[in-house]
């Protein structure tokens, strides 16, 4: 029980444009930046925005730190991340001050903003809304190829208020298709990482691939998760 006078800490979620879930600048990301990106989206909030120690990121992520220092970098010269305030050293030895992390925004979090479009993107309505939570499990434990399929193919779709697909309707996948749709993403590793996100919950299969017929999958948990303004709990 909680003690008398206290009250559940209040659960955060990400809101992120189904636009930009769907565009060709996303598509093009290396998939290692796509995962440091929505870390970030998982990390951000309104007024401490957000922060990404190298070694931590390296750590949760099971990068290099070489790799998470690239990404950074790359979000940055693509304004999807922008500097806040810049990392401060350390004093040198012997002096008092302390250092302090580089603060970084999300563009796309500010009403407002809109990210350029390109000819060829599709233009999808509402936000995709998950739990803080689930979106940061979902990024640590995927592999990189999963992280693009999940984010660059399952999620993008028309959506409503609460960031559910507008129509629940199944979608068809495979290594093939995805071979075609995402840069940097061969065929056979496309359908492995189908397996993976069938494994952690995050789509059902329906109808499984038959020869060049793709199979057929439904949203599920984080990919349809149902959040509502003031909500805490699921």
């Amino acid at each position: 029980m909680k003690p008398p006078g206290k009250t559940a800490p209040k659960k955060s979620f990400a809101t992120i444009s189904a636009s930009f879930l769907g565009s060709q600048r996303l598509k093009r990301l290396p998939a290692p930046w796509l995962r440091v990106l929505f870390l970030a989206e998982a990390n951000w909030t309104p007024s401490r925005k957000v922060i990404l120690p190298i070694g931590h990121v390296a750590a949760e992520l099971g990068m290099s730190r070489t790799t998470v220092v690239s990404a950074i970098k790359g979000l940055l010269n693509e304004d999807i991340l922008i500097l806040s305030k810049p990392a401060k050293r350390p004093m040198t030895p012997g002096g008092a001050g302390k250092g302090e992390a580089a603060i970084y925004d999300l563009p796309g979090r500010r009403l407002g903003h809109s990210k350029d479009r390109v000819i060829g993107d599709s233009i999808y309505r509402g936000w995709w809304k998950v739990w803080s939570k689930e979106l940061r499990s979902a990024v640590k434990n995927l592999g990189d190829a999963a992280t693009k399929v999940w984010i660059c193919a399952v999620i993008p779709c028309h959506r409503d208020k609460f960031g559910l697909p507008q129509v629940e309707q199944t979608i068809s996948l495979s290594g093939r298709q995805l071979e075609e749709l995402l840069p940097g993403v061969s065929a056979r590793t496309a359908n492995r990482a189908i397996k993976n996100l069938v494994k952690v919950g995050l789509i059902r299969q329906v109808v499984p691939q038959s020869g060049r017929r793709p199979g057929q999958y439904e949203r599920i948990g984080a990919s349809a998760t149902r959040i509502a303004k003031g909500q805490n709990k699921r």
